[in-house]
């Protein structure tokens, strides 16, 4: 899934890329664990391992209506925008 595409590609980053937050959905348990297992041999490597996951509620679920998908992802946006603006990220 995109999940295990973007933790490919973040493989061959540097470990100048810190911290590094992570924005997954709110009911996304796969994710999560995905991504705390990519992130766990640099904890117990010798570099420090900087990460954060953070939840906003999924733009649209699996069989919503594309009419209420339209909310759903407004509903997203007014979560995520404040996280963009709290974290100010160098690389998106």
């Amino acid at each position: 899934g995109h999940t295990a595409e973007i933790l490919r590609l973040m493989e061959c980053l540097s470990a100048a890329y810190t911290p590094r937050h992570y924005v997954i959905a709110d009911t996304d348990r796969m994710s999560e664990e995905k991504i705390c297992n990519f992130e766990s041999p640099k904890r117990l490597s010798n570099s420090v391992s900087q990460f954060t996951i953070c939840r906003i509620p999924r733009s649209r679920e699996v069989h919503q209506s594309w009419s209420f998908s339209v909310i759903s992802t407004l509903n997203a946006l007014w979560y995520s925008l404040p996280l963009v603006f709290r974290l100010r990220p160098d690389m998106v």
